[in-house]
């Protein structure tokens, strides 16, 4: 009787064990009628479910006008950025959103100003240093640490930002807490827009304002002998926007807190039609706001929103009004809540655009009728970066900066974690740069740092969408020692870069990620997503490799879904490893085509390597192969290279100018396939 029902439900429908388990119960325990009885309830729920869930799913799955379904579509960002989840997609974007109108709620961010702190607890600090004033000359912010000496009584931090590029300041607030016995010892070190030394100030005539018009970096001094002198950061409470009504509302510091311009009347609660009934004079309230309002054909008002404090500052100090009407502005309350008056235009010209200074709450009306706008003024705010959440910029129009030379250039010695997002575009490198008129006749003996900016340490370089790098100068338009000096990008430090196309020509590599050996980049990590770098023949001026690296001590090299195409794709050295170090590179899913030349990866020893790196070929296909050489003359060094290949091209050959210690591991070599053209 039991497998008679089991029948029934699988005859209609597949059935879930629990449906199955219920049916052959029931069958068991009351007979044939009653198992059927049970079946066809059963088999009912089941429809019932399976209806609703197709229900849900067709919502779900439903198809917008670009054509992806709802919930890959949710994934994409205003911006573009693809969020792994539709849940993280909103949590992000609706946070971005509210932090930019400052609004979001106490829970989410401590809303009170920092309490006054030691700028030195938020800096990179060199303990028991000084600056050595006979090597000023040649001081910058980059080689700063190189021209710290020991002091046993002074302490100086990392040169901070104190000014954006466009001289706005950066660093507010900034206070000595009591002055030494000695104040002519140096009190801080400044530096000009592009990092070069400037001049130092004694304690004792520091200038006013702090940080002068052309200070774009100060570092600052302690001294151990004098424990009462500290450099603090202040407290602040800026006035703004505060849609809590709070009695002390402030801004998050630190933090860069921006509020674009908003209609009040999209953004508050508005009585459509409505506009008070003055005849109840000042028995109006705040309280009894709703109750006091009268219908009329021609006129919005919005509910009373705070608009002073009880001190008399401004809650709204952008709060803006443009437009003419021969009708009132506004309805203003005073701290205790009770109805003022009316205003009209004349009284908000007479108070300098603003309300009036008796008015702590105000009512703004809008008349149909009427060409009229209130808004909320566009503010931003520059602070000194102390948390450790990353911070980003934008390149690109109506971005931070328009090129991507600007920003990195305003970002040298910026070691914080950060993104810099580039909009769709083509950016042209060589013309950022100065172009023909700047290199075309350049002779001198400047290093490659010199002559452009570096991507700073703990950089995610990201395209959004189709983003072209180019540096494509003509013979005529680039000497050949400026050929050997410039890329599109130079890396040395950690970065990600991800979503580029990179192009050049007559330079000397497409992408330039070189340490020099410096110990500041040791076990840096290097993340290449899917990135094409074409670097195209030249003109015989320039380097062959497309992308050619510097190895960072111990450092981590990793190449996911990318495209190198040129003469020589891929080349690195090392730098003077010792015994024990061990630096690895990873090439996954990624192509790498030489133009014709013997190999497309070159695996170089320098100097006295001891170390022993990896270089891992994941599912790659490498045309013509790998060579390990050595790049000084004396070639009979080894090399030390464990070379795997996984599932790459059988015909990726491997050789060697001199030994290499560890023979290659060769592992499921891929045979290609002939394409075979019809009718060819």
């Amino acid at each position: 009787m039991t497998e008679q029902i089991v029948d029934i439900i699988e005859a209609n429908m597949p059935a879930s064990s629990d449906v199955v388990n219920a049916a052959k119960g029931a069958g068991a325990a009351a007979g044939e009628y009653a198992g059927q009885q049970a079946a066809n309830a059963a088999l009912a729920d089941v429809r019932a479910l399976a209806d609703t869930n197709k229900t849900r799913l067709d919502t779900l799955i439903a198809a917008p006008a670009s054509g992806d379904t709802e919930l890959v579509d949710i994934r994409v960002g205003r911006d573009g950025e693809a969020y792994a989840t539709a849940g993280s997609a909103v949590r992000s974007q609706v946070t971005n959103v509210a932090r930019s109108v400052g609004m979001m709620s106490v829970a989410s961010i401590d809303c009170d100003t920092m309490t006054q702190r030691n700028l030195f607890d938020n800096v990179t600090v060199y303990e028991g240093k000084n600056f050595d004033p006979s090597t000023v000359s040649d001081m910058t912010v980059e080689n700063f640490a190189s021209h710290l000496m020991d002091s046993s009584v002074g302490s100086i931090s990392a040169p901070v930002r104190v000014r954006t590029p466009d001289g706005n300041l950066a660093v507010r607030n900034i206070m000595v807490s009591q002055h030494g016995a000695s104040t002519d010892s140096i009190g801080v070190v400044c530096f000009g827009r592009d990092g070069s030394y400037l001049r130092r100030y004694n304690f004792d005539r520091l200038p006013n304002p702090l940080i002068p018009a052309d200070v774009y970096w100060m570092a600052f001094v302690q001294y151990a002998t004098y424990p009462g002198l500290k450099w603090v950061l202040e407290d602040r409470t800026v006035d703004w926007l505060n849609p809590r009504h709070m009695s002390e509302p402030t801004i998050p510091a630190p933090g860069i807190v921006g509020v674009t311009t908003q209609d009040p009347f999209a953004s508050v609660e508005v009585a459509h039609g409505k506009v008070i009934d003055v005849s109840r004079g000042r028995s109006v309230t705040i309280d009894t706001w709703q109750q006091n309002l009268l219908d009329v054909d021609n006129s919005d008002i919005t509910q009373p929103i705070r608009v002073r404090y009880t001190n008399g500052s401004p809650v709204y100090p952008l709060l803006r009004y443009t437009g003419s009407s021969a009708g009132y502005l506004y309805y203003g309350f005073d701290a205790q809540g009770r109805l003022l008056g009316r205003y009209d235009s004349k009284n908000w010209v007479q108070h300098n655009n603003s309300v009036d200074p008796d008015v702590c709450y105000a009512s703004l009306i809008d008349y149909k009728n009427a060409h009229r706008v209130w808004s909320i003024g566009s503010m931003s705010l520059d602070w000194l970066h102390t948390s450790n959440e990353p911070v980003q910029y934008i390149v690109g129009n109506d971005g931070d900066y328009a090129s991507l030379t600007e920003c990195l250039q305003a970002l040298q010695g910026d070691t914080r974690a950060k993104t810099i997002r580039i909009l769709p575009g083509e950016y042209d490198i060589f013309a950022e740069l100065g172009g023909a008129a700047q290199w075309a006749a350049y002779k001198g003996d400047a290093n490659w740092r010199d002559v452009q900016p570096v991507v700073p340490p703990n950089t995610h370089l990201l395209g959004i969408g189709r983003v072209t790098l180019r540096m494509t100068p003509s013979a005529d338009q680039i000497s050949a020692t400026a050929a050997s000096l410039l890329s599109p990008l130079n890396v040395s430090g950690t970065v990600t870069v991800e979503n580029l196309t990179i192009i050049a020509k007559n330079c000397r590599y497409a992408i330039h990620d070189e340490a020099s050996g410096r110990d500041e980049y040791d076990g840096s990590e290097h993340t290449y997503l899917h990135v094409t770098a074409i670097k195209q023949n030249s003109d015989g001026i320039g380097y062959t490799q497309t992308l050619g690296c510097g190895e960072a001590r111990n450092g981590r090299y990793l190449f996911e879904d990318c495209v190198i195409r040129g003469a020589v794709p891929f080349s690195i050295h090392t730098n003077k490893n010792t015994a024990g170090d061990g630096t690895n590179i990873t090439f996954r899913h990624c192509l790498l085509e030489t133009y014709g030349t013997a190999y497309s990866v070159g695996l170089s020893t320098s100097w006295n390597n001891l170390g022993l790196n990896h270089a891992i070929f994941d599912s790659c296909h490498i045309k013509a192969g790998i060579r390990t050489y050595n790049e000084q003359s004396d070639s009979d060094k080894p090399n030390s290279y464990q070379i795997t290949l996984l599932n790459c091209n059988a015909d990726a050959s491997i050789t060697h100018s001199n030994t290499n210690n560890i023979e290659p591991l060769v592992l499921n070599p891929v045979q290609s396939i002939p394409v075979i053209i019809p009718g060819a």
